[in-house]
């Protein structure tokens, strides 16, 4: 198996941190999830902020974990800005390996990005092992235009 293959990296990151900046009806979807499913909650794939520091404004109990150093840097700068101070990790997915555990994880728009099939199955399997008992894992999922389709 191959690292997940991103560009979230430099250039690419200041610009989700400059263009990217509102949450919007997704903030407020993920908000009412965490509500009704339960804190603490787990941002998975945070990026820069869109998500997660909307969220910690609602006085919500977030962390935070990305692949990308940049992407999280510049997510900590913003939350230092507006006086907040953001659990954030560092992994993959598929390293996921957290000290805490989570009533709630939800991962928009990063399941299976960047990696192969074998990767995000073991990326499930991480979260799965994140989650207190009931817990919930929400998240999104497009395949890759050029992802075999197989039968498993």
């Amino acid at each position: 198996m191959n690292q997940p293959q991103i560009w979230h990296h430099g250039l690419v990151a200041r610009d989700w941190a400059e263009f990217a900046t509102e949450g919007g009806d997704e903030a407020v979807y993920f908000r009412r999830l965490i509500e009704t499913a339960g804190q603490p909650a787990l941002d998975l794939g945070c990026g820069t902020r869109r998500l997660l520091l909307p969220l910690l404004k609602a006085s919500l109990v977030v962390d935070g974990c990305d692949y990308s150093k940049d992407m999280l840097a510049q997510c900590e700068a913003q939350a230092k800005k507006d006086g907040l101070s953001p659990r954030l990790y560092a992994q993959a997915m598929h390293e996921l390996d957290l000290p805490h555990r989570y009533r709630t994880i939800f991962a928009c728009g990063v399941v299976g990005l960047g990696g192969e099939r074998q990767l995000t199955r073991i990326a499930m399997q991480r979260c799965y092992e994140h989650l207190r008992p009931g817990g919930v894992f929400a998240f999104d999922y497009t395949p890759r235009w050029n992802e075999p389709v197989l039968a498993d």
